[in-house]
C-alpha cells in the first residue's frame, strides 16, 4: 500500500475494503496546518457500505460533500441517494454548508439512504393519521372552549338599604355572589348616594309629604335599575334608626303613617315588597360592628374566595357609633356577658352592645339648652326669652322655639311645672353664645350624672335615655369610630388615630374662638353654632360614659371608609340578611384544571399531526428545519 499527495492532501493510493466491508481506520486523511478545515467522523452500518472514515472538510462546504468523500473510493454508488444523520438521529440538510449545519470539528455522524428514511414510517398512510390528528385536536378544543365558556359563575345576588337617619337619607347599594362562604355572603358596595341632610322624622307634621322622597335622583338612579332588570335580588329595606326611635317614643301613629307612606311609595317604584322598620339601637349597634370586622378582615380574609384566612389581630374590633339621635358601643364579649349571639361565615360570635337614646349630637343638643331652660325657670319661675350658652362661641346667636325644644322624648322632664308652661306656648328663646370652655364643660358632664338623668328625665321601657357607668374596655382592645365621630374630627383636623391629649388641644382651640374667626377658619355655617358643644360631648361620652381612658383612647380610628364601602349599619344589615337567602350554586361544565388538561391533550393531537404530515414531504424539499422534530424522532426511534 502506497501514499500519495492529492490536492495537497496526503492519501491512501488505493483503500481496500475488508472481508467483512469495513474501512480500514489506518486509512485516514493526512492533516494540512495551514487548512481550516475541521475533522468529521462518519460511520455507516449500511449492508453495501460499511465502515468508519475520518473526514476532512470546510465550514463553507455543503454537508452533501461529506457523503462524497465517504464515498469516492466506493466505485458505483451514487451520493444522492445517501444522507447523513446526527449523534441524535436527526437528518443534517445536504444543501447546507456545513457552518449552516453547525457541524463541529470531531462531530458523529451517521451514513444513511432516502429510503430507509422513508421506510421508517412506511407501514401505513402518515397522510391520513395526520388528518385524524387534526380532526381530534379541532374537536377537544371546539368542546374544550364550548363547555368552558357555557358555564357559568354563581350570579351576584343585589339589593338596595335605606338608611333613613335623624338627620339624613342615604342609600346603598351592595351585592353578593350567591355561592356564599359557610352560609354567608361575602358583600360587596355597589354604590352609594345622599339623598339630603333631611330624616325621614322631620316629616311629622305632613306626613303624606314622605312620598316626595321618593323622587330623589339618588334613589330613582338606585333601585328601579336593580329590581326591575335584576332576576337575583333581596328585598329592599328601609331602616328608620334613632330618629324614628325618639319619634316612636312620643307618637307611634305618625312613626306608622310616615314608614307606611315611604314603603308604599318604594313598593310602586320598584314593583317588589319592600321591607321597612324602626331600626332598634342593638341592632344598629350590632350590624355596625359586624361592618366594622368585616371591613377590617376580622372575620376572615376574603382576598381568595375559597379560603377563608385567620383574622388579622388577636381579637375583633370594638364599634364606636355615634349618630343624630342616638349612640352606640359594641364589642365581643364571653358568652355569659353577651347580649347577642350571631353566626357569621361558620363561627359564632358573642357579643355585648348598647344602645342610648338622646345620646346622639342633635339630641344632646336638645337636652343641653332644655337643661339651660329648666336652670333658668327653677330660678325664677318664668320662662327665657334669652339665655347665655357657654357652649357656643362668641357672636352665636340661635333662636328656638320652645315647643319645638321640648316635643322630644329626650327633654320630657320629671318637672311637671315646666312641662305645662312650654306645651302651649309659642315663645322663642334666644341662646346666646358666651365660649366660656370650663362651664360648658360642666354643664356637658352633668348629662352624664346617671343619678341627676334618671331624676331629671322621663324613662321609657323600651329605650335608655340615661348612661350608666359601664365596664372598663379590655386595655388591649381597638375601636372603630364612625359616622358623627368621623365627621368631627374632620372638622377639628386631626389624623384618624391620635391621642387624647391632641384631641384636647384641638378642641380648646376650638372653642376659644368666635363665631366669625371659626368660619374663616372653614368651619361651615350650619354646624358652627354647635360644634365646640359636639366636640366637648365627644369626649365625655367616650371618657365618663364608656370609661375609654387615654390609653385606649389612641387605638381608637376614626373612619368613615374602610376599604370599598362605607363603615355602618347598612352593610353589617346586608351581611346579616344573607344568611337567611338560599344559595345560587354556579353551572360548571369544565372545571378550570380540566380545562388546561383538554387544552394540552388538543395541543397535543396538533403537534403530532403536524409531524405526520412532514413525513409525507420528500427529504429534499422540506422546509422545515429537523430540530423542531427532535422530541418526535427521539419518541419514535
Amino acid at each position: 500500500m502506497s501514499l500519495k499527495y492529492k490536492d495537497n492532501r496526503l492519501s491512501l493510493s488505493s483503500p481496500q475494503l475488508s472481508p467483512e466491508g469495513l474501512l480500514d481506520l489506518n486509512e485516514v486523511e493526512k492533516i494540512d496546518p495551514t487548512d481550516n478545515s475541521i475533522r468529521v467522523n462518519v460511520e455507516s452500518n449500511l449492508g453495501a457500505v460499511q465502515g468508519k472514515k475520518i473526514i476532512r472538510i470546510k465550514p463553507s462546504d455543503r454537508v452533501e460533500m461529506i457523503v462524497q468523500k465517504f464515498l469516492d473510493s466506493i466505485p458505483l454508488i451514487s451520493p444522492g441517494s445517501f444522507i447523513l444523520r446526527d449523534n441524535q438521529g436527526l437528518i443534517v440538510k445536504s444543501k447546507k454548508s456545513v457552518s449552516e449545519a453547525r457541524i463541529k470539528d470531531k462531530d458523529q455522524l451517521y451514513l444513511s439512504t432516502l429510503e430507509s428514511e422513508r421506510a421508517l414510517f412506511s407501514y401505513t398512510n402518515w397522510c391520513q393519521i395526520s388528518w385524524l390528528c387534526a380532526v381530534f385536536s379541532i374537536s377537544i378544543l371546539g368542546g374544550c372552549f364550548g363547555a368552558y365558556f357555557t358555564s357559568s359563575p354563581s350570579p351576584y345576588v343585589y339589593g338596595v338599604v335605606v338608611d333613613a337617619g335623624s338627620v339624613h337619607t342615604s342609600v346603598y347599594t351592595y351585592r353578593f355572589l350567591g355561592d356564599k362562604f359557610n352560609g354567608t355572603g361575602i358583600i360587596e358596595e355597589v354604590s352609594f348616594c345622599d339623598m339630603g341632610e333631611i330624616g325621614i322624622s322631620s316629616f311629622k307634621e305632613n306626613p303624606a309629604g314622605i312620598r316626595a322622597l321618593v323622587n330623589s335622583s339618588c334613589l330613582r338612579d338606585s333601585a328601579p335599575q336593580i329590581y326591575l332588570k335584576g332576576s337575583h335580588v333581596f328585598p329592599m329595606y328601609l331602616g328608620g334608626t334613632a330618629g324614628m326611635r325618639t319619634l316612636r317614643l312620643v307618637d307611634p301613629y305618625t312613626t306608622s303613617w310616615i314608614m307606611g307612606n315611604l314603603t308604599r311609595a318604594l313598593d310602586r317604584l320598584t314593583g317588589h315588597n319592600t321591607d321597612s322598620s324602626v331600626v332598634t339601637g342593638e341592632m344598629e349597634g350590632l350590624t355596625g360592628w359586624i361592618s366594622t370586622n368585616y371591613l377590617e378582615g376580622q372575620l376572615g380574609d376574603f382576598s381568595i374566595k375559597s379560603s377563608m384566612l385567620a383574622a388579622r389581630g388577636p381579637s375583633t374590633l370594638g364599634a364606636l357609633d355615634w349618630g343624630g339621635a342616638s349612640a352606640q358601643i359594641t364589642t365581643e364579649v364571653a358568652k355569659e356577658d353577651a347580649t347577642h349571639n350571631i353566626t357569621l361565615y361558620g363561627k359564632n360570635y358573642n357579643l355585648r352592645t348598647l344602645s342610648h337614646l338622646c345620646f346622639g349630637q342633635k339630641e344632646a343638643l336638645y337636652r343641653h339648652r332644655s337643661a339651660l331652660v329648666e336652670e333658668y325657670y327653677k330660678n325664677s319661675s318664668t320662662l327665657p326669652s334669652r339665655l347665655e350658652d357657654p357652649c357656643a362661641p362668641l357672636g352665636s346667636v340661635v333662636a328656638q322655639s320652645l315647643k319645638a325644644l321640648f316635643s322630644s322624648p329626650c327633654t320630657q322632664f320629671n318637672n311637671k311645672d315646666l312641662m305645662d308652661k312650654v306645651s302651649g306656648v309659642e315663645n322663642m328663646v334666644l341662646f346666646v353664645g358666651s365660649s366660656s370652655i370650663d362651664q360648658c364643660r360642666i354643664k356637658v358632664e352633668e348629662l352624664f350624672h346617671y343619678d341627676l338623668c334618671i331624676e331629671r328625665y322621663r324613662q321609657f321601657t323600651d329605650e335608655l335615655v340615661c348612661i350608666k357607668n359601664t365596664n372598663p374596655p379590655h386595655p388591649q382592645l381597638s375601636y372603630y369610630a364612625f359616622s358623627t365621630y368621623w365627621y368631627l374630627i374632620q372638622v377639628l383636623n386631626l389624623p384618624s388615630q391620635h391621642s387624647l391629649q391632641r384631641y384636647d388641644d384641638a378642641s380648646r382651640d376650638l372653642c376659644t374662638k368666635s363665631r366669625n374667626e371659626s368660619i374663616e377658619d372653614g368651619v361651615e355655617d350650619k354646624i358652627v353654632d354647635s360644634v365646640c358643644f359636639k366636640s366637648i360631648f365627644m369626649k365625655a361620652l367616650l371618657t365618663q360614659g364608656y370609661k375609654i381612658d387615654a390609653e385606649n383612647y389612641s387605638k381608637i380610628r376614626f373612619v368613615k371608609r374602610a376599604g370599598s364601602a362605607e363603615v355602618g349599619w347598612t352593610l353589617g344589615h346586608s351581611i346579616l340578611v344573607s344568611n337567611s337567602i338560599p344559595e345560587i350554586q354556579p353551572k360548571i361544565y369544565l372545571s378550570d384544571m380540566m380545562f388546561v388538561v383538554l387544552l394540552a391533550l388538543s395541543t397535543g393531537f396538533a403537534l403530532l399531526s403536524f409531524f405526520f404530515s412532514y413525513q409525507e414531504i420528500p427529504q429534499e424539499y422540506a422546509l422545515l428545519d429537523s430540530s423542531l422534530l427532535s422530541p418526535f424522532r427521539t419518541l419514535f426511534k
